[in-house]
């Protein structure tokens, strides 16, 4: 039913727009005198407020969307060329489960419940599971990462850094952005993002849909000599078959009272991700490193993660700033895990898991010529289940 919807809202957005008239909103949002020579500020908000990068006294690195788009960064995964001592990739069952290192520190095994070395923020929300925490990149102001530990500014499980994925502000002019991709094994992605004032310098709405499609990279082979012949030889491995849907409400009243409330929500429906042994013990190595030899199904395999979050922001003076940030977040994944990698019934581990995630954060901000402090209240609860 997404991918339907995701598809006939594109679909239409491209009638209506025409080729064109559709523009990418990043671009525009962050055209720079690129022409003179002169140096672009990047603005972060490493710190919890926003800043110059040039000022902040910690290792970060950051890409505006304006870079985002021209380097073609389409999934936190690509970030792996533009960062340093940056290791990040897919892992443990699907296509978005996130395996990522910084400066050699960070999770050897994203099983689910174990606590990550890393943390990812998507506008300042923490996702507690690895699941569903590969990002693709849509409509998105900037990206940053930050070198750890950064344990005082975003708690605990950012011993080696943190990642925030920071979404487009929606309040100004209407904006109307549509990618399509395709490519080898099948690819297909597929991207919409647009906003509207409904309300002027009052109340926005934004939406941004993806569809991301492409085939597997390997597939289930027969084991000789199994102990079981897989009715399911042949099928797909580390595939992608992805959805995702993102809305946005902003409320703007007063000088500088603003309320974001978010509502998203990803499935990730890509088969079982292939894997090579490392010796030919029990059996012999493959010769394909995406190919896989199990008797556990692979296109069983899903994560789908949904929530709500609220931002608001004021300015109770000149140098003083208020942020009050509350969200809620839940989860349902199964997965097949053949560690053996074989088709015999040795090591397996065949898993439901759902979790639910609520947490609350206020944060107080003074700034002068002198002085940048933060005073931050957290408050957070964690309900987990594995079945």
């Amino acid at each position: 039913m997404i991918r339907n919807f995701c598809t006939a809202l594109m679909l239409y957005a491209l009638i209506a727009a025409g080729s064109a008239d559709a523009q990418n909103a990043g671009a525009t949002l962050n055209a720079s005198p690129a022409d003179t020579g002169a140096l672009q500020e990047v603005v972060v908000t490493a710190r919890r407020f926003a800043e110059d990068l040039q000022s902040v006294p910690i290792a970060v690195t950051a890409l505006s969307a304006a870079m985002i788009q021209t380097q073609d960064v389409t999934n936190l995964q690509d970030l792996n060329s533009f960062v340093p001592n940056f290791k990040i990739s897919a892992d443990r069952a699907t296509s978005s489960t996130i395996n990522v290192y910084i400066c050699g520190v960070g999770q050897s095994d994203p099983l689910w419940g174990n606590e990550p070395g890393v943390g990812v923020y998507i506008d300042d929300v923490y996702l507690a599971r690895q699941q569903t925490a590969l990002l693709d990149v849509i409509d998105v102001q900037d990206l940053e990462i930050l070198r750890g530990p950064q344990g005082t500014l975003y708690g605990k499980n950012t011993i080696a850094g943190a990642i925030k994925y920071v979404t487009r502000d929606i309040d100004g002019p209407a904006t109307l952005s549509v990618s399509v991709t395709g490519g080898n094994y099948g690819e297909h992605d597929e991207k919409l993002n647009f906003s509207t004032p409904v309300i002027d310098d009052h109340v926005y709405f934004g939406l941004a849909l993806a569809d991301l499609q492409h085939n597997g990279y390997g597939q289930v082979v027969d084991q000789p000599g199994g102990a079981t012949t897989p009715s399911y030889v042949g099928e797909d491995v580390s595939n992608k078959d992805m959805q995702s849907a993102r809305a946005n409400l902003t409320i703007k009243w007063g000088e500088s009272s603003k309320l974001k409330i978010i509502a998203d929500d990803t499935l990730d429906n890509s088969n079982a991700a292939g894997g090579q042994r490392l010796n030919n013990y029990l059996v012999p190595q493959l010769s394909d490193p995406f190919d896989i030899r199990t008797d556990m199904p692979v296109e069983n395999d899903y994560s789908h993660r949904s929530g709500e979050s609220a931002t608001y922001t004021q300015s109770l003076t000149d140098q003083i700033g208020l942020k009050v940030v509350g969200a809620y977040i839940q989860g349902h994944s199964q997965q097949f895990i053949n560690f053996a990698e074989v088709d015999e019934n040795l090591f397996q581990v065949p898993g439901y898991y759902h979790d639910q995630q609520s947490s609350g954060e206020a944060q107080l901000t003074f700034k002068n010529e002198l002085v940048n402090a933060r005073r931050s209240v957290l408050h957070g609860q964690h309900r987990l289940r594995r079945l």
